[in-house]
């Protein structure tokens, strides 16, 4: 079982902003499936409203997504070394830091798993640079087991690079709702280059 990370439904959370970052720092959302230059990435966020409640373990961030240490601590449970955490320090209001450490979380795996040969893609880009031009991804698809193989936590490779998908090991061992999920079915079966012919040829046809 695996599960593909959902945010398009969420609690309340935190609203922050960027303190200074980069003028080139990258808008990624999840993950991007490869390391990027900490050099780029945001140091220090700003509450934009108090918040007095304990901060989640996973929530946005400006084009980001921004985690707890807990939810840090558990990823290098499952995969130590293996994905990146940048740390983000926490003001006030008023710019007086907080006794608040989380991180900017990118995944650096990504895998070719995603099996569909009737889906319509729909063309995406990113803000990031250099820009991409990938397919995007419907409901209708399911996952090669043997391509994920032992991976706990990895990002799409030729299509959804930018969603997260998770073990169901690593789901079940989260706190209660520290994000949504949709449940994808893993098929016993090999991914291979036919499960992108059909976005291989579209793209052909527009270069």
């Amino acid at each position: 079982m695996a599960w593909q990370v959902d945010f398009q439904v969420e609690v309340a959370t935190p609203s922050i902003e960027f303190v200074e970052p980069p003028t080139t720092h990258p808008c990624y959302g999840l993950s991007v499936n490869v390391p990027i230059d900490a050099e780029r990435m945001p140091t220090r966020c700003r509450l934009k409203r108090p918040w007095t409640k304990a901060m989640p373990d996973v929530f946005r961030a400006p084009g980001l997504n921004a985690v707890s240490e807990k939810f840090k601590n558990l990823v290098e449970q499952f995969e130590p070394a293996v994905h990146q955490f940048f740390p983000l320090l926490v003001e006030d209001r008023d710019g007086v830091p907080l006794n608040k450490q989380l991180f900017i979380f990118n995944c650096a795996v990504g895998v070719d798993a995603i099996i569909f040969r009737s889906c319509e893609p729909t063309w995406i880009t990113y803000d990031f640079s250099p820009p991409l031009l990938r397919a995007g991804i419907g409901e209708r698809f399911e996952l090669s087991r043997p391509a994920i193989g032992d991976h706990h936590i990895w990002c799409g490779k030729t299509v959804a690079e930018n969603k997260l998908f998770v073990s169901d090991a690593f789901y079940a061992a989260l706190p209660s709702g520290t994000f949504e999920a949709k449940y994808r079915e893993e098929l016993e079966e090999p991914w291979t280059e036919e499960d992108i012919a059909v976005l291989r040829q579209w793209e052909r046809r527009r270069h």
